[in-house]
């Protein structure tokens, strides 16, 4: 990528905000971003990694103070016909150096120009050390609903979940769990999450009078305790 393409790459517009955004807004932008792009929440999508890459970028420069200043004032003077592009060696344009005396923002450029994304939080070239990007968000817990008997619930069961990956879990039920109650089984989800488990008590209908008259019998039994 050329100095010029660099340069004219919109990193406000491509965080989806204004150039007159606060630093808050600007984080607050890139981290909503970060957490829908992030490779560990699009496995082998070739698209969102692109994608995380760019707003990376973005936020290396104008997520910090002063890379930011140095790039509005680049933008400025490119923009406002202060500085020719020339072709140079390969056509890559003039150095950053040449605009800015050197700096922050030319280290930047060189970092990812250079192919240098995986440096992103670490020590970068020239000594520079990148805007660093919020932790990526932890992995989501893996949720399941599973419907039991009236009796289940009142007496206890073991059930069986099987996840979207296809494993299947068992997990023990308490006895006397209420629908709509929710269990937490640690490691047990896709890729190491938590599997949450929410229980649905299944109300028996269409009752035969054999059995809501042990029905009347169960509720006499509990009410005398």
């Amino acid at each position: 990528m050329s100095t010029k393409e660099w340069l004219e790459k919109d990193y406000y517009a491509i965080l989806g905000v204004s150039k007159d955004a606060s630093a808050n807004e600007i984080k607050k932008a890139f981290r909503k971003l970060a957490q829908k792009y992030h490779p560990d929440s699009n496995p082998d999508d070739k698209a969102a990694e692109a994608k995380f890459k760019e707003i990376s970028e973005a936020y290396a420069v104008v997520g910090d103070a002063k890379t930011r200043k140095e790039y509005d004032e680049a933008r400025t003077l490119f923009g406002s016909g202060g500085y020719r592009f020339t072709a140079g060696s390969g056509g890559a344009g003039p150095d950053l150096s040449d605009i800015l005396g050197g700096g922050r923002l030319s280290d930047i450029f060189s970092m990812f120009s250079q192919g240098g994304f995986t440096d992103m939080g670490g020590q970068g070239f020239s000594g520079f050390t990148a805007a660093q990007p919020p932790p990526p968000p932890p992995p989501k817990d893996t949720k399941a609903k599973v419907k039991i008997s009236f009796a289940d619930a009142a007496l206890g069961t073991v059930i069986k979940v099987r996840t979207s990956s296809g494993a299947e879990v068992k997990f023990k039920i308490p006895a006397g769990t209420p629908s709509g109650k929710t269990f937490r089984a640690k490691g047990k989800g896709v890729n190491g999450t938590d599997l949450l488990i929410t229980v649905e008590v299944e109300v028996p209908k269409n009752l035969s009078d054999e059995a809501k008259a042990k029905l009347r019998e169960f509720e006499a039994l509990v009410e005398a305790r």
